[in-house]
């Protein structure tokens, strides 16, 4: 097991308000100058870190709960552009904020407000991803679906998933983290009911294909446990799962049929100097030499180092 080092919040696992503090980091996006921007979810705020530094500066939300255009309410993901623009799932409000690089307010850009399953709403949202073009992809966890809306349009249209959960190849069940290659417009989902990952090829089918897990509950080599995140390599599309269920992170190469452990020692413990405890969201630095991964239950953000 590699040995992690604490990038954000308190090592000893405490949550806090102050600007070296967590409390319940969900998301995690990494922006072009590998700095960290973590939806801190009970603070209502996204904070943004400078590797190196624990003390963090907010860069979206005011830290109070709120549904004007300047606050958040529970957000909970986030993904950050090559432009440094955010993009917030503002959850408990049941909107997608955007925040301009160094604005001091957001713009709403997805959702309505209230909570629904219609092609203009969603409920719980569980993650978010954006590509080149601006189009959001929405991880509809209550109504088992990954939506994408399209810039200025209102109605999105379903990539994944149908609406009802099941465990069909075109079917999914409370979809959570997600990751899009948008080279490939492959789709990755966590789909954590069913205990595996689903790539969908966007556009092309709506038939998902397991590429990690779906042998069922369980802890062995070819099975996951209540997957949260996915994350997928851009030099050899090698398949990084934080596998919650199971408190480790499991990497799954191409064409794989069974994963390894890189972090994490499968059990949760109150030790807390041996993760992982409850891993959420896990993302790849730049240049793929480092993996974070927010640790919610510890309110804290971990890097290992992979090469």
């Amino acid at each position: 097991m590699e040995t992690a080092t604490v990038v954000a919040g308190n090592a000893n696992c405490t949550a806090g308000s102050s600007l070296n503090a967590l409390y319940y980091p969900t998301g995690i996006s990494v922006g072009v100058d590998n700095s960290l921007y973590i939806s801190d979810y009970s603070n209502d705020r996204v904070i943004r870190i400078q590797l190196g530094d624990l003390t963090g500066s907010i860069v979206a939300g005011t830290g109070v709960g709120g549904s004007s255009a300047n606050q958040l309410n529970g957000p909970e993901d986030l993904y950050v552009d090559a432009s440094s623009n955010i993009y917030v799932a503002d959850s408990l409000n049941y909107r997608i904020m955007f925040w301009g690089k160094n604005s001091s307010t957001g713009v709403q850009v997805a959702g309505n407000g209230s909570a629904g399953s219609s092609l203009s709403t969603f409920n719980t949202v569980a993650a978010i991803f954006a590509d080149s073009e601006g189009n959001i992809y929405v991880s509809d966890t209550k109504n088992h679906r990954v939506m994408k809306f399209t810039p200025n349009v209102t109605n999105a249209v379903i990539v994944a998933g149908t609406g009802s959960a099941g465990n069909g190849s075109y079917q999914l069940n409370s979809p959570d983290g997600i990751y899009f290659d948008e080279i490939n417009s492959y789709l990755y989902v966590a789909d954590y009911n069913n205990h595996r990952i689903q790539r969908f090829h966007v556009g092309v089918s709506t038939n998902g294909t397991s590429v990690a897990g779906g042998n069922g509950q369980g802890s062995a080599s070819n099975q996951l446990s209540y997957p949260s995140s996915v994350s997928v390599s851009k030099i050899n599309d090698a398949i990084y799962i934080a596998d919650s269920g199971n408190n480790r992170v499991q990497l799954w190469n191409s064409g794989a049929t069974s994963g390894v452990t890189i972090a994490g020692n499968g059990t949760s413990t109150s030790n807390y100097s041996t993760p992982l405890q409850g891993p959420m969201d896990i993302r790849l630095s730049i240049n793929e030499t480092d993996l974070f991964v927010s640790e919610v239950t510890c309110n804290r953000v971990l890097s290992f180092q992979l090469v």
